[in-house]
């Protein structure tokens, strides 16, 4: 999995819950500490501030990685992002 990250440009990963997302934002910073400034984790329970601020950086190039519970905006303009990854998809 983390050469599949590293081989990439930018990487949203969508998860079912918060705790998920924050994890996996964990998870790879821990295996990939060089990039440590460059993931950005996105949910619901964060300030408005904070959301703001990761898809910000996400639209400016300066995060690889953006892990979220769904809660990041679509219709946001984040510029291109090379892979797409759906992590424990909901159940019916």
């Amino acid at each position: 999995m983390m050469e599949i990250l590293s081989a990439r440009k930018t990487v949203l990963v969508f998860t079912n819950t918060r705790a998920l997302a924050e994890r996996l934002g964990w998870a790879v910073r821990r295996r990939l500490p060089e990039w440590d400034k460059l993931v950005g984790v996105h949910h619901s329970a964060l300030s408005a501030g904070r959301r703001r601020d990761v898809e910000e950086r996400f639209k400016k190039g300066q995060l690889r990685l953006v892990v979220s519970s769904t809660s990041l905006e679509l219709g946001i303009d984040i510029g291109p992002i090379d892979l797409v990854v759906l992590v424990h998809p909901p159940g019916t």
